[in-house]
């Protein structure tokens, strides 16, 4: 759109400046060779004369420096000779720096076929400015709003937490993979036409009940027990509602949020989060763990493919290192240190 508005060869964005460690992001507008942009993002960028200056302020290259100086730079000689050798005023440029910390660079080139950029040009793109600085930053907040809500999931994930959010209509929109795990696997949930249903009847009435009780009130959460087909061991699930914003898209929006427990799930992050924290042997770190998930010293032994007395000798190791002389400490400690998170 810039090429055309601007009668431009080409235009290019940096979305996110390269650095040492980071080759950042931009947006050519032509399809420029792949190499090429490498290239700038592993070492031109640095090179560019124009990447220092004020903020929002939109300038003509040739009014920071004269052709004969452009022609004699390094970026001149390596960048655009590599590419298309045009003069410093058929450039148009403007660094952008958003509220959010998003710094960006917005480079417009004319070729040496067309005329040089005017003062009108400049208007133009600076009326232009503060639009882009506000698509910019919004980008910037929904990255974030994305990365973070990545992290959330994997926490849930990670402590084997299942996540279910439902539209007005109760239709599926989103769920981690702890959930989807337990729906394919058809234990105590089921994915049923892209609405939740238990694996009996009963369940799936309770789980409407739920739905329809919390639906106006997104400061209540209600729980249910659902049966599940291969175990007495039931799955919990944590129903609320969630509140209705300015910004909600009709029916579609997310309306109720479901979290899952279940209780036979282990943690695989778990048994070396136990020998990292208390410096356990590999065995001492798994018997901790099984201790920690309810078995018994005996189911433990056997779990573990060991014996009564190896189990034994193995606790007592762990009693040591843990500074603590009952199961009963072990085992709070454990879940109110780092295994938590693991």
């Amino acid at each position: 759109m810039l090429t055309s508005v601007f009668v431009s060869a080409s235009a290019i964005m940096v979305i996110r400046p390269s650095s040492e460690h980071d080759l950042g992001f931009l947006v050519c507008s032509d399809r420029a060779a792949d190499a090429t942009i490498r290239k700038y993002q592993e070492s031109w960028y640095d090179l560019d004369p124009l990447r220092v200056l004020p903020a929002d302020k939109v300038i003509i290259g040739s009014e920071i420096m004269a052709d004969e100086e452009w022609q004699q730079c390094v970026f001149y000689k390596d960048f655009f000779i590599y590419t298309t050798a045009i003069g410093v005023d058929r450039i148009l440029a403007v660094n952008i720096v958003t509220s959010s910390g998003t710094f960006s660079r917005l480079r417009i080139h004319r070729g040496p076929d067309q005329p040089p950029f005017s003062a009108e040009d400049k208007a133009k793109l600076s009326f232009l400015v503060p639009h882009l600085k506000q698509g910019l930053h919004l980008a910037a907040l929904i990255g974030r709003k994305e990365v973070e809500r990545q992290l959330f999931e994997e926490t849930l994930d990670r402590l084997h937490i299942g996540t279910i959010i439902l539209d007005e209509t109760q239709h599926i929109l989103r769920t981690n993979e702890a959930a989807r795990d337990l729906m394919a696997a058809k234990d105590g949930l089921r994915n049923v036409n892209g609405m939740i249903e238990g694996c009996y009847a009963s369940d799936s009435r309770n789980i409407r009940d739920l739905l329809a009780r919390t639906a106006n009130d997104p400061d209540m959460m209600l729980t249910q027990s659902l049966s599940r087909p291969d175990t007495d061991r039931k799955l919990g699930i944590v129903v609320r509602s969630i509140p209705l914003i300015a910004s909600s898209e009709g029916k579609v929006r997310p309306a109720w949020a479901l979290f899952l427990r279940d209780p036979d799930a282990r943690s695989g992050s778990m048994i070396d989060a136990i020998q990292q924290m208390f410096d356990f042997t590999r065995a001492e770190a798994t018997l901790a763990a099984e201790l920690a998930n309810g078995l018994t010293l005996d189911e433990a032994a056997d779990a573990m493919g060991i014996k009564r007395n190896t189990a034994r000798a193995h606790l007592r190791s762990v009693f040591v290192k843990a500074g603590v002389t009952r199961q009963t400490e072990l085992v709070r400690i454990l879940l109110n240190g780092v295994i938590g998170l693991s």
